[in-house]
């Protein structure tokens, strides 16, 4: 807080969001005053609390509305405190898990097990261990080394037509599974920063896959593709190429 007395007609010639009159509001505040308003910051900022307690349908809605228009800021926003803060986000989500009807819980089960029924393939214990092995016990996402909570994804999503065969299988950390969760894989790498693309290039690649009606060979594609731009990233980033 500035110190500085300065009167509001001042700040707004200054082109300052607040200012400080030296003396008190009121309700006894000595804080600065909002230049738009004139009000205590104080004051402003309790009446706020009080509204979003006494209006909470409202608030959720509005928040819901603003995060409708600004969905690619939030995913950012979401995914740089994910990874700034990732033991928190891991406390957060098992507790939301903990939290969730259990018959919530039940019923996302039963219908996995239904689409994968559905899909097409199969795949064995021992096409898994050698899949483990063939990432060298790494998270294709992040490369962190995998334990025992390790997770198993499809590349391209049951929900999305993706297939139960052993070449749409990856094993992911539990926070990259929880973070892809039913996204389409070039979305996801672009996401994490794997690759580096622009829209216009991601959404044109996404196209040109999922026209490969093959599933085998959709896999293949992507593959291919996702090899060739890791090792562009990677010659022109030694750190990343250390690092892999």
């Amino acid at each position: 807080m500035t110190t500085q007395i300065i009167s509001r007609s001042e700040a707004k010639a200054l082109g300052l969001k607040r200012y400080f009159t030296g003396k008190p509001c009121k309700h006894g505040h000595y804080v600065e005053k909002i230049t738009a308003n004139g009000t205590c910051a104080t004051c402003h900022s309790d009446r706020l609390i009080a509204y979003r307690r006494d209006n909470p349908e409202r608030i959720r809605e509005t928040d819901r509305l603003h995060k409708l228009r600004n969905l690619e800021k939030h995913k950012e926003k979401d995914r740089l405190y994910r990874k700034r803060y990732p033991e928190k986000m891991r406390a957060k989500d098992r507790i939301k898990y903990l939290s969730t009807d259990r018959e919530v819980l039940r019923k996302h089960r039963r219908d996995r097990k239904i689409r994968q029924r559905k899909a097409e393939g199969s795949h064995t214990l021992t096409q898994l261990k050698e899949l483990f092995l063939e990432q060298n016990k790494k998270c294709v996402g992040c490369s962190v080394d995998l334990d025992s909570t390790k997770h198993l994804d499809h590349i391209f999503p049951l929900i999305n037509g993706g297939s139960n065969w052993i070449w749409n299988l990856q094993w992911l950390c539990r926070s990259c599974n929880g973070n892809k969760h039913s996204k389409h894989p070039i979305d996801w790498l672009c996401e994490i920063g794997r690759i580096i693309m622009s829209d216009d290039e991601r959404d044109l690649k996404i196209n040109e896959l999922d026209e490969i009606t093959s599933d085998k060979e959709r896999l293949a594609a992507y593959h291919a593709f996702v090899k060739q731009e890791w090792q562009e990233l990677t010659s022109a980033s030694p750190i990343l190429e250390t690092n892999t």
